[in-house]
Order: C-alpha cells, then sequence, then structure tokens
C-alpha cells in the first residue's frame, strides 16, 4: 500500500486552530502515514523532513561528482553549469 505524507508550507500565515483543523483532517484519512506542518521563517518542521528523507530515500552513489575549483570551493554542480553560471 503506498503511503503518503502531507507536507504544509507556510504554515506561520494561519492560525493554530485552522493548522490544528487541517492536520487533524489529514492525519484522519486512509493511506496518510505522516503529516508535517513547515515554515521555513521560522525553521519549524525541516528537521522532520529531513528526518523523514533520511530514513526512507535509498543510498546509492552521488549523482554527479564534487569539482573542486580551488581547495574548500566545492560542489556537486557539473564544472560546465559552474561556468555558465559565472557568466551570468
Amino acid at each position: 500500500m503506498l503511503m503518503l505524507h502531507v507536507y504544509f508550507i507556510q504554515v506561520d500565515l494561519l492560525t493554530n486552530l485552522k493548522l490544528r483543523q487541517l492536520v487533524e483532517h489529514f492525519e484522519s484519512l486512509p493511506g496518510i502515514d505522516a503529516v508535517i506542518p513547515i515554515s521555513a521563517l521560522k525553521a519549524k518542521g525541516l528537521k522532520e523532513v529531513e528526518e523523514w528523507a533520511v530514513s526512507h530515500l535509498p543510498e546509492g552513489p552521488a549523482l554527479y561528482p564534487k569539482v573542486c575549483e580551488t581547495p574548500g570551493n566545492c560542489s556537486d554542480i557539473p564544472g560546465g553549469m559552474i561556468s555558465f553560471a559565472k557568466e551570468i
């Protein structure tokens, strides 16, 4: 059975009552595994999303190799994209 996660973003724009009502509604639906309210402004819910991703996503090799132009200046963005971004 497919389990879904529901993420509410910008929850700082909602009243506590409205947020609680939304969370309770979605938690009561079948197939919903988790409901996570997120506020980047107040840094709420970010750790929960990170923990979910780490625990559910498969491990594997990096999709892009790290490119180091100078020591301490590394990126996983392909070198051509770095050059392109610098031109913009």
